[in-house]
């Protein structure tokens, strides 16, 4: 009889187990993003839906565990790929840090990295991916060089400016995705060819607003005129992040919201700043590399800091869903699941299993004393209070 109670409790809990560890690895990312929806829904079909996430930080052979690596990569794949397939954006924007060692990796080790982005994050046909160069993958300003530049380019068809643009919908939205890492006006190299192409774009753009696209000599340019958004990694030129609205998933940021931001190095430049919005007249901006949220204005422009999509950079990692026509936006954040909660699910689970050999071994242990009793009695040893002479 106790044999099958334990048969039983055993399989009640090896039952329950696989229950938790199904919902903690792949039943949680549906219930988080089921209820995640566009800003405005109704209006679904009539405008471009952008999911928009950063700093994915793709572990290489260097940093981390092999099951941290393993972790996160999940993590943000079932994130991803059950994000997208509810929400089915018309564009998915990655704003760089999209690999955490990509600045240091060999090419043999970056064709893994390539391999590995395009495995976690691929869309269907109906869905665009846009990807944002950033300092981790291909170094900071001091450390790029052709060949680390040129592969991240070849890998996932980029430049140091690529303006792209979107008719669906009837709409016509023009986006621009800036390499930030080279646009520090210093003179070398990477930042004059970067000035050339912003001027270039700038000549673009001012053509189309004020002739269209008939009467302008473009290649590969097409539809009218509407005020660009701009992507980087690097946010635009701000102080600090004090400026910042508090936000559930800035929380651990609030205590480092007085240090000084590094002009080239944290964000941008002022100068570099000014100049980009001044050539440029965007609508709207967004970035990442902060790893936190943050919501600023440059000369009535809103600007949008996208948090980290990763666990192991934010406790409460987001992504940001943005609706656009010609004129209007409309933005709502989506979190992902918190770690803590999947964490403390199996130490709930663990303890479930540690009370349960406990048990298993005072029962045991029990039957143990019974055991020695009925035999101390029957050789006549002395236990407890009793004592009897065989002969």
């Amino acid at each position: 009889m106790r044999k099958l109670f334990y048969n039983k409790s055993l399989l009640c809990l090896v039952i329950f187990s696989v229950f938790i560890f199904f919902y903690n690895e792949i039943l949680i990312y549906y219930q988080v993003f089921f209820v995640c929806n566009w800003p405005n829904s109704r209006q679904r079909d009539n405008l471009l839906n952008l999911m928009l996430i950063s700093d994915t930080h793709l572990l290489g052979s260097r940093n981390g565990h092999w099951f941290d690596k393993l972790r996160r990569e999940w993590q943000q794949y079932r994130s991803f790929q059950t994000a997208r397939f509810f929400l089915k954006p018309d564009f998915i924007v990655i704003m760089g840090d999209i690999t955490d060692e990509g600045k240091w990796c060999s090419d043999k080790e970056w064709h893994y990295y390539e391999n590995r982005v395009k495995e976690l994050f691929y869309t269907d046909e109906n869905t665009k991916l846009l990807l944002v160069v950033g300092n981790h993958d291909i170094g900071f300003h001091y450390d790029i060089n052709e060949r680390k530049l040129e592969r991240f380019n070849k890998s996932f068809n980029t430049r140091f400016i690529n303006l792209h643009q979107s008719t669906i919908k009837g709409l016509d939205i023009n986006f621009i995705l800036v390499n930030s890492i080279s646009l520090e006006n210093d003179g070398c190299k990477f930042c004059k060819r970067t000035q050339i192409e912003l001027k270039k774009l700038n000549k673009t753009l001012t053509c189309l607003r004020d002739f269209g696209a008939d009467k302008c000599d473009f290649r590969n340019i097409t539809g009218s005129y509407s005020r660009p958004i701009i992507f980087t990694h690097y946010p635009l030129f701000r102080k600090s992040d004090s400026i910042c609205p508090i936000d559930i998933d800035s929380e651990l940021a609030i205590i480092n919201k007085n240090p000084k931001f590094r002009p080239k190095y944290d964000c941008l430049s002022l100068e570099s700043t000014r100049q980009m919005i001044d050539l440029l007249q965007p609508r709207l901006v967004f970035n990442g590399h902060t790893h936190y949220s943050c919501y600023n204005e440059h000369n009535n422009v809103p600007e949008f800091t996208i948090p980290s999509f990763s666990w192991r950079n934010i406790k409460i990692p987001s992504m940001l869903l943005v609706q656009l026509d010609n004129e209007k936006y409309h933005t709502a954040k989506c979190f992902l699941p918190n770690e803590h909660h999947v964490i403390n699910l199996y130490i709930f689970l663990a303890i479930i299993y540690l009370f349960y050999i406990l048990a298993i071994i005072i029962l045991n242990f029990k039957k143990l004393i019974f055991y020695l009793k009925r035999k101390s009695r029957s050789n006549g040893i002395f236990f407890g209070q009793v004592f009897v002479k065989q002969n």
